[in-house]
């Protein structure tokens, strides 16, 4: 789920001299099922047993929000594992005059409040997007899976990704 802009100096040639910009959102993997995080969320917002059986059908994403939050989400309720994506651009972490760092650690002390212990990692939808381009597409629902790709994660930059702890610090 990334969002493309592109600009080009010929109208004509709409891809030769094409100046692109990926924007990948922020998200989140979090050692919980969905069907258990469908249990946390905002009750306005939770989706019912037979609605996320239906999305492993037809793949689809459900709306989220924290209670205690106003900030929404599309979330993968059908796996052994929840993802979220959150209307957030992971790059205006690296802009030094943008809150979002704030703003993040204030919602994750609301997703820690809600899930406990759980591992919960926040990451760069790139590198998500990475691992699913050689991976089936219900990888999230196969413990093996999930290992290996947490495994595959250790091993890329941390730029990119956090493992967030219960204090909300991140893990070296």
């Amino acid at each position: 789920m990334h969002f493309r802009a592109c600009v080009t100096k010929d109208p004509n040639l709409p891809f030769i001299g094409c100046a692109c910009t990926v924007s990948h959102s922020v998200c989140y993997v979090i050692l919980k099922s969905g069907v258990e995080f469908n249990q946390l969320m905002d009750s306005r917002f939770s989706t019912s047993p037979i609605e996320i059986e239906r999305r492993k059908m037809d793949c689809g994403l459900s709306d989220g929000r924290l209670p205690c939050s106003e900030i929404e989400f599309l979330v993968e309720l059908s796996g052994e594992i929840t993802i979220l994506w959150l209307p957030f651009r992971y790059s205006l972490l690296f802009n030094p005059n943008s809150d979002l760092e704030r703003i993040l650690e204030d919602w994750e002390g609301v997703l820690r409040s809600r899930v406990g212990t759980s591992q919960v990692i926040r990451l760069d939808e790139y590198l998500l997007d990475e691992w699913e381009a050689s991976e089936e597409d219900d990888w999230f629902r196969h413990p093996n899976k999930i290992e290996a790709f947490l495994s595959w994660l250790r091993g890329q930059e941390r730029l990119h990704w956090r493992r967030r702890r219960p204090t909300d610090s991140a893990v070296r």
